[in-house]
């Protein structure tokens, strides 16, 4: 990419597009914090992080150069598909933790108390089916964002 041929406002959005990339790989948990050191997941500020990606990619098209449409497009896609790829795997543990939570309850009346490890994993998997109620890491994103067109669903706007 030739630097010289962006304007200024297109070097500032490259810049944009590249931070928060780089912010929505660590919410992703494919980069280290740097803070922490240590590989974190957040889904839900992951997903806020492509949307915003998403809407400068929609209202960015016109005025701005080839090359940083064609970084937004790539950032935008790849993020999209590694969101996915994250999201199917914490359902995936959640699903686990619940059949294996739910196969070493104990029987009888111990199990009503719901203090075992069955009682709390079945609640557990269920947050990730998540309604608009739910939050943090264990819910789903909302119909038609980014995984729902990553996955080929249509996207309910005039995009």
């Amino acid at each position: 990419m030739d630097d010289e041929s962006l304007s200024k406002h297109d070097g500032v959005l490259l810049g944009l597009v590249l931070s928060l990339q780089a912010a929505a790989f660590q919410q992703l948990g494919k980069v280290k914090n740097p803070l922490t050191d240590r590989l974190e997941r957040d889904l839900e500020q992951a997903r806020a992080t492509i949307d915003v990606l998403e809407m400068l990619k929609a209202k960015c098209r016109a005025g701005t150069a080839e090359p940083v449409l064609r970084l937004l497009d790539t950032a935008v896609m790849e993020l999209q598909m590694n969101y996915l790829d994250e999201s199917r795997k914490q359902r995936r543990a959640a699903a686990e933790s619940a059949a294996a939570g739910v196969a070493g309850a104990p029987s009888g009346a111990d199990s009503a108390a719901g203090s075992g490890a069955g009682g709390a994993g079945a609640g557990a998997a269920g947050a990730d089916t998540g309604g608009a109620g739910a939050a943090g890491p264990g819910t789903a994103a909302p119909p038609g964002g980014a995984a729902d067109r990553a996955a080929g669903e249509p996207a309910g706007e005039g995009a």
